[in-house]
Parts: structure tokens; sequence; C-alpha cells
């Protein structure tokens, strides 16, 4: 608890500054303005993998909905809502959730529920499979996935400066570490003591636009149960660049997540990557954006919180075809394999538009 010390300070300080900064200043508008937009998704998927739950078909994507209100001249809210289809029902989950202070560029202070910004990926692409180039996330950030905690809740600073053209952002955050389930976030309290914590920065150089950099820290305590192992420090560090200009676009990210067990000393390594290249043809419109990615999961077998994960290898390759402005398909080949099983073979076709 002594380490986050700091950061609850600075939390408080900039609270108490933007919420006197902000009595200088009338509300605009009476009422507050809601705007809501969505996405969502058609899926038809082969695969040649056998045994149960194997069958091939359709299947519906995610219902997704953004409701976006400014509550005064710097004051805003934003959530997103999903409709996620199961064998005998639809779920329903708030994934985000925001209420935001915009003291300036150089400061903004949020509470709420977030992608966690510990990676590219989880907060360049949100729900809303239209978003992507590609149909399906990395592995590494899957939504349910354990390897990242995908979502945070809490509070988050953040802010950017010019620095001599090399356009410095940066994001400090505090709240609810993982949840006994660790895919889940610790969203009606943390589970322990112990707040998750992270700091994360990157650069946009006005020299190499669109060039983006960056690099992460996130820090936890995880509680499984004393049957599952009890508790471990969790420690991530992650690093990307990425090039998103679509002539071409080029996208690396490599996250290494770190485990120890507080009652033995032990401890346990996890490694994983992706790399994807995409490159919007020329002709027909620029409709047309043929790409390929390649990501890899390594995790020792012994982990008792990464206990439902394997090591896993996947190469895909694609072409998203924009028919419209916001409607598009996509065609993937897949080729994976996961541990010492045998490599399976996977089609993988998807409408997803925005609304």
């Amino acid at each position: 608890m002594t380490s986050s010390r700091p950061l609850i300070v600075l939390l408080l300080l900039c609270l108490a500054a933007l919420a006197a900064a902000n009595q200088t200043g009338p509300v605009e508008d009476a009422h507050p303005t809601l705007r809501i937009g969505g996405f969502s998704d058609f899926n038809f998927f082969a695969s040649d993998a056998g045994g149960e739950g194997s069958t091939s078909g359709f299947k519906e994507g995610q219902f997704v909905l953004h409701f976006s209100s400014a509550l005064s001249q710097r004051l805003s809210f934003f959530a997103e809502v999903s409709l996620t289809a199961r064998s005998s029902e639809f779920r329903t989950e708030v994934e985000r959730t925001i209420i935001r202070y915009d003291y300036s560029d150089e400061l903004k202070v949020s509470f709420g529920r977030y992608h966690t910004p510990i990676n590219w990926w989880n907060t360049a692409f949100h729900h809303g499979q239209w978003l992507q180039t590609t149909a399906e996330r990395p592995e590494m950030t899957r939504f349910g996935g354990d390897y990242i905690p995908v979502h945070f809740v809490g509070g988050l600073i953040e802010g950017g400066i010019p620095a001599g053209g090399l356009n410095l952002n940066w994001k400090a955050g505090l709240g609810n570490g993982r949840s006994s389930i660790i895919a889940r976030a610790g969203d009606a309290g943390d589970i322990n003591d112990n707040r998750a914590y992270l700091g994360n920065v990157f650069v946009r150089p006005d020299s190499v636009y669109p060039l983006e950099v960056g690099a992460a820290v996130y820090r936890d305590r995880v509680s499984l149960g004393e049957e599952l192992g009890g508790t471990f420090d969790e420690t991530i560090a992650s690093g990307y660049a990425v090039w998103t200009r679509e002539t071409p676009e080029l996208l690396f990210e490599y996250a290494h997540v770190g485990h120890e067990q507080r009652s033995s000393g032990s401890q346990w390594d996890a490694n994983a990557f992706y790399v994807q290249a995409a490159y919007r043809l020329p002709w027909i419109d620029a409709r047309l954006k043929p790409y390929a990615r390649f990501e890899r999961i390594e995790v020792e077998a012994s982990d008792p919180v990464f206990a439902n994960l394997s090591d896993r290898e996947l190469a895909i390759s694609g072409v998203r075809v924009d028919f419209s402005e916001y409607a598009a398909l996509k065609l993937e080949y897949h080729r994976e394999q996961t541990a010492e099983d045998p490599h399976v073979n996977l089609f993988f076709s998807q409408i997803a538009f925005a609304f």
C-alpha cells in the first residue's frame, strides 16, 4: 500500500485544483446534450479442428452503443455498453463509463471504468470490430482473456506537451486490480487492500508523422484464494511502435508479465507479442486493404495465475473491403497452434459496420 500513496496524493491534489478552477467559469448549457452511436458485426467461420465445440456456422457479433455528453465546457461523460450473444441469452455489459475534466491539454483528470492503457491496441480499438483492420483482436488483448487486465476501474490523470516536436504524452492511474476471476476487473471493489497502479508514456514526433512509440508499466497484487496459491505480485511491462497511415499500416507490440508468489517467493514469466502489416491499395477507390499478422504467447505451465493460458502461435492473412464509408467485409484465414496440439486452420468472414 505504501508504494501507491504518492499516486493517491497526486490524484487528490489534481482533483482539488481542478474543482477550484471549475468555479471560475459558468456552465454554458443549461442541459447536457446526449449523443449516441454504435457498432455491430455478423460472422461466419469454419474450422478443421474437430471435436466438441468446433462446429462451423454463423455467429452474431457484439452490438455496441457509445454514449457521450458534454456536461459543461470542460466536463464530459462517456459510456460504452455491449450486448454479446450467448447460447441462451444476450449478456449486457458496461464496458466503459468515464467522467473527465479537461483542465488543459497538459492536464486532464477522469474517473470510471476504462480499457486499461497498458498497451496500444487496448486503447486504440475498443468494442466495435469496424474500428480495426482485422476481424479479431490479438490474443494478448482479447476481451475476456487473461493475459493483460483489459479493464481498469479507478482514476487517471493524463496530459501532453509539445516537447520540441516530440509531442510527449503521459498517463498515470490508480484503481482496483484484477478480480478473483482474473479476466474481470474489480467492478464492485478491489478484492484486497492493495490498489493497482500504472504509468504510460508515448511520443508522436512531428518529423516522422504518423509514427507513435510508447511504453507502460502496471503493478497489482492478485489474490486467488489459498487453494489456488494465495497472493501474487504482478508486474506488466509493455512497449509498442505503430505507423498508422494505411499506406502502409505497421503495428508492433510486446508485453512481459511477471508473477511472484508472496508466500514462497516463486516467480514465473510470460511473454507475448504481435506484428501486423496492412496496405490500402489505390485501385477501386482504395476500398481494398490486404493485411497479415503474426502473434505469439509464451507462458510457464506452472504459473498458477495463468492456469488457463497455454503457449499459442497464430498467423493470419486477409483482406478488408470497405464497400461503404461505414461498413466493411473482412475475409481471413487463420493458422494456429496451442501448446503441443496440432495446427488448426480456420476461415473467418465478417461484416462490420458503424451506425
